[in-house]
């Protein structure tokens, strides 16, 4: 719950990062993790599937969590 960030690809551990509200990329390697991500966004745009993971892939929906992370709480 104090972290600034999450990346996890295990159900599990993105469910209990996004419970504590910290911000969560999930690297999906199954259906679940996107139908986590449907339910609680509304979009994949923090959910790379396993055949588009690479660095610069992850780097970008990183870069897209922080910017809008960061609207979130100026926002607030």
């Amino acid at each position: 719950s104090q972290f600034s960030v999450f990346i996890g690809a295990r159900t599990h551990a993105t469910i209990a990062a996004f419970s504590t509200a910290v911000p969560t990329l999930s690297l999906a390697y199954s259906q679940k993790s996107e139908g986590l991500n449907e339910d609680i966004f509304n979009h994949l745009d923090y959910c790379i599937k396993a055949k588009d993971l690479t660095v610069a892939r992850v780097i970008t929906a990183l870069e897209q969590l922080y910017i809008d992370q960061r609207l979130v709480i100026v926002g607030s």
